[in-house]
């Protein structure tokens, strides 16, 4: 999206249906709303945006010189961060669950940090989190909304994951909309100042033989996203709302 001080944003309208026809716009992922200025945020609400969905834990809302906790990116707030308008909601959904240390090593040991790879298990593992979640999109007031993360990349590629296959949007196009986010990371990353992560992805792709479209295609394959939100507790109408923001236009 062309507004002012947003990274890695796009939106989730225009995408193929499984069943004929494509989803409506309204919903938009990002990397980190840090370079975002005033003008951008009016952008934003020209675009019909009314809520802002933050998936970031709670030790990347303030600078910090220390490492960062398990599961956590590196890229925490500037001081100079411009606040979204007061007009706008603003929602926060830690997903990723960093207290579960266990989980985390399992995932870096693993090589999956940084790659679809991790989806499936996290899914399996954290279905609240992915409820909690999909629940926030779902009850957003009318107008559009905006999710992110930090780069991007991982916590909004999961979201954005499960939103789409539980719209009924093609596997094909999900892993698209994934390989396209992974893509646009190097620049958000040098932005920041933060050091290279595709060399390591990468690697770690490669000794698991697959590359980033087909481990985003086999995480769309291997979950069953509203068998895993069901799971974590999101309700009939939930998801029926969800799908909505996908299938009919927003009242802005």
């Amino acid at each position: 999206m062309p507004w002012d001080g947003f990274a890695n944003t796009r939106g989730l309208g225009g995408l193929p249906l499984r069943g004929g026809g494509t989803t409506t716009a309204g919903v938009f992922r990002s990397a980190t709303l840090r370079f975002v200025t005033p003008a951008g945020w009016d952008d934003a609400w020209v675009a019909g945006v009314r809520t802002v969905l933050d998936l970031r834990n709670d030790d990347e809302l303030v600078p910090r010189a220390d490492a960062p906790l398990p599961g956590s990116a590196v890229f925490r707030d500037a001081p100079t961060t411009a606040a979204p308008p007061s007009e706008m909601d603003r929602v926060r959904v830690p997903l990723d669950d960093v207290d579960d240390v266990a989980l985390w090593d399992e995932i870096r040991s693993s090589g999956l940090d940084g790659t679809p790879l991790y989806y499936p298990l996290f899914a399996a593992r954290k279905p609240e989190r992915c409820a909690d979640a999909v629940r926030a999109v779902a009850r957003a007031r009318p107008g559009g909304i905006v999710f992110h993360c930090g780069a991007g990349r991982d916590r909004t590629g999961l979201l954005a994951l499960l939103l789409l296959s539980l719209a009924g949007v093609s596997r094909e196009a999900i892993a698209d909309d994934y390989a396209e986010a992974a893509r646009t990371v190097p620049s958000v990353l040098a932005a920041i100042g933060a050091p290279d992560q595709d060399a390591l992805i990468d690697a770690s792709l490669r000794r698991h033989g697959t590359t980033v479209h087909s481990a985003a295609l086999d995480a769309v394959d291997r979950i069953d996203a509203e068998a895993v939100l069901r799971e974590g507790g999101l309700t009939d109408d939930e998801i029926t709302a969800t799908r909505a923001r996908f299938s009919s236009h927003f009242n802005v």
